[in-house]
């Protein structure tokens, strides 16, 4: 689910996620503390960092000001990626995990008979327009949700986009 990160910050990325998801698990924000020097700002975020800047110039602030404004700014925009990162990286080993303890579970036996899942979401206010129209919606295991995407993406389990707060229910058919 990262993107905009060149390979090598990619890999970085992924041997600390390998670390402190598996050997060494943390809280989503520990682990965006610990993600944030290795990543970088989006090129949406780099432009606005540099449009930030260019009205404190034009403001009149003094260039120290400035600089340490824009440096603030700039800061606030990595903790918030680093944590969405981190989240987002989060909920899908979650997921992912659930799905593969199932899948091994019908494998040696221990669960029989068809496996179904089912789309949870958080059912607030903050439910998405992408994921809520699946809230609720039942398929079969091997089978993929599509999302309401852009280019109506299909998933195996959520996330479905980054900061997606929605998982998956299973549930055995006899």
């Amino acid at each position: 689910m990262i993107v905009n990160l060149t390979q090598k910050q990619l890999e970085a990325v992924r041997a600390v996620l390998r670390h402190y998801t598996v050997e060494a698990p943390v809280s989503p924000q520990e682990l965006g503390r610990i993600l944030r020097p290795i990543i970088g700002l989006t090129p949406k975020q780099a432009t606005a960092v540099q449009r930030f800047r260019d009205s404190l110039i034009v403001e009149g602030v003094s260039m120290q000001q400035v600089e340490k404004q824009t440096l603030r700014y700039a800061t606030q925009l990595h903790r918030f990626r680093a944590e969405r990162i981190a989240r987002t990286e989060l909920a899908l080993a979650y997921n992912h995990g659930q799905y593969e303890a199932i899948r091994q579970a019908q494998e040696q036996g221990i669960i029989q008979g068809k496996v179904l899942k089912e789309w949870l979401t958080a059912d607030d206010e903050r439910v998405c327009e992408f994921c809520g129209p699946l809230d609720g919606q039942v398929i079969g295991f091997e089978e993929t949700f599509v999302t309401g995407m852009k280019s109506s993406m299909t998933t195996l389990v959520p996330p479905a986009h980054p900061l997606c707060r929605c998982s998956v229910g299973y549930r055995v058919v006899e």
